[in-house]
């Protein structure tokens, strides 16, 4: 590992800077990526993804439209990469994918109290998804 400098706070002139000398030989770490959120179904029911995708999962109690594709009631992997703005974000079921739409991705200051579904309905009195919402996590997925 390299030496570690450390400027004096505000810098004095004529201050020699304090040196934290480093350990010849020892390998460093990398950090990780981001954390793979779940909840839901044991990961054995979901297909993998990369560790710096997102994946969730949202349970449908009933049949709702996504991008003009009927989702049927039942528990779907919900997983995209980033933070958006938008996202291409993959619906997967029993481990095969279903849809992938793009989506807008909105992060807020404050983490979501539960698991929230929109929907809002259609003039044919079918159901379209607008968001969903995860407990414990800062952003929520908008589909227009």
């Amino acid at each position: 590992m390299p030496d570690i400098v450390i400027p004096g706070t505000p810098a004095t002139p004529g201050t020699p800077d304090t040196v934290i000398p480093g350990s010849p030989g020892y390998p460093g770490y990398s950090c990780p990526g981001p954390p793979v959120v779940t909840s839901g179904p044991p990961a054995s029911t979901a297909r993998p993804v990369p560790p710096d995708d997102h994946v969730t999962f949202a349970t449908f109690e009933k049949t709702v439209q996504v991008g003009g594709k009927k989702l049927n009631p039942g528990t779907y992997q919900i997983a995209w990469t980033g933070l958006g703005p938008t996202a291409q974000v993959k619906i997967d079921q029993k481990g095969k994918q279903v849809l992938s739409i793009q989506a807008r991705i909105v992060v807020s200051q404050q983490k979501a109290e539960r698991d929230a579904i929109t929907t809002r309905s259609n003039p044919d009195g079918s159901d379209s998804l607008e968001s969903l919402q995860f407990e414990n996590q800062t952003f929520q997925v908008f589909f227009d």
